[in-house]
């Protein structure tokens, strides 16, 4: 797997396995991010990116994308919940929008009807001029759908051999996509599809590589080097908007929940490898902490290796995490950031004067950034 150079997306891309290609640094305070024009900043964002450079940045939340550079603030906004994107190239993404850096029109990236209406974007992966993403479409009076599209954009718009495919499932649900094209989605009836390029390029549906049946609500997806990684709830009635919110990987903050959680690793074919349960309620897609190591980030922490668990760290309060290249991770948990190494040891910890709210964002230097309940926060590495 191509591991990012930074988390300029949230989760760290269409894979949502949040691990970056950079291993920590050493870190000792937060500072808030102050624009240079001053503008006040949203509160509590669903995520923060953080760019290939390390002046720029970006609030992810739920209507639309704040970027923070030297610049001052600029604003995105969707008529739907899109993910947001900081190109390595010095554009802006928000859904099938593009904004290049050189202040050039905006481009639209195809098919371009899936976004005209209201819906929410799960997963989406723009690379080599080809667009996969998947969303979920809630029209009124009209049954819930999950809509995978593929299309070629750029210079291979008129490529005939391109990948051109759609998939729709009438359910809600998640969805990952592995670097190789794969998607893998999965439903709140408990369906598991893995969706694979037909090998007819003329072919507009997708070949169904697995369709399986999970026990479990599954809510949580990643994509790993040779597979995916999926959270499943065991048990515990959920509200709609908490549902909602734990299959975008997002904690409902201030909404109590909680379940036990089964953890499932697929391999491409959508075979299990392994099956683990766990007794704590887990919000983030399963993190990738490499080969077949997985963390997992909620009410606590916990590593499972090899279908094992290795450790758990049950904590009072909501825990956020990102793992580093070598499998340790950067937490935020209640008003602390840190350094947790492979073994579960908090190595690294220092107070910030809000509670954490979102993953800790890593950037291609190691600096992390965090968002809180009131203002964002950049971790900068101490050079001796």
């Amino acid at each position: 797997m191509s591991l990012p150079a930074s988390l300029a997306q949230i989760f760290g891309g269409g894979r949502r396995s949040s691990r970056v290609a950079v291993t920590a640094g050493r870190y000792d305070h937060a500072e808030p991010l102050v624009p240079p024009d001053l503008a006040s900043l949203p509160s509590a964002p669903d995520a923060v990116l953080m760019a290939g450079t390390p002046t720029r940045w970006g609030l992810q939340l739920p209507a639309g994308l704040v970027v923070v550079d030297l610049q001052g603030t600029h604003a995105f906004e969707g008529n739907g919940r899109w993910l947001g994107a900081l190109e390595d190239d010095g554009a802006t993404r928000l859904g099938n929008r593009v904004w290049p850096a050189d202040g050039s029109e905006r481009q639209l990236l195809r098919p371009i009807g899936r976004f005209v209406e209201p819906a929410v974007q799960l997963a989406a992966s723009w690379h080599d001029e080809l667009w996969i993403t998947a969303l979920q479409r809630t029209a009124p009076f009209a049954p819930p759908q999950l809509v995978v599209e593929v299309r070629a954009n750029g210079s291979r718009l008129d490529d005939e051999a391109a990948p051109r495919w759609c998939f729709v499932w009438p359910r809600r649900g998640t969805a990952a996509i592995a670097d190789d094209g794969t998607v893998a989605i999965a439903t709140e009836d408990h369906a598991l599809h893995i969706l694979a390029a037909p090998t007819d390029p003329a072919c507009r549906d997708p070949e169904v590589v697995a369709q399986l049946e999970l026990p479990y609500e599954p809510y949580g997806l990643s994509a790993t080097d040779d597979g995916f990684l999926v959270c499943s709830a065991i048990d515990g009635d959920v509200t709609a908007a908490v549902a909602l919110r734990r299959r975008l990987g997002l904690r409902p903050h201030g909404i109590p929940a909680a379940w036990r959680t089964e953890v499932r690793s697929l391999d491409r074919r959508g075979d299990t490898r392994w099956a683990a349960v766990l007794d704590m309620t887990v919000w983030q897609p399963p993190i990738d902490g490499g080969g077949d190591r997985v963390l997992l980030a909620g009410r606590g922490l916990a590593c499972i290796e090899g279908g094992a668990v290795q450790w758990t760290r049950a904590l009072g309060s909501e825990l956020y995490a990102t793992a580093f290249a070598d499998g340790s991770a950067a937490v935020g948990v209640g008003a602390h950031v840190g350094v947790v190494d492979r073994a579960g040891t908090m190595v690294q910890g220092f107070a910030i004067p809000e509670v954490v709210v979102t993953p800790p964002s890593i950037g291609r230097d190691g600096a992390l950034a965090v968002g809180t309940q009131g203002r964002t926060y950049l971790v900068p590495v101490i050079h001796d």
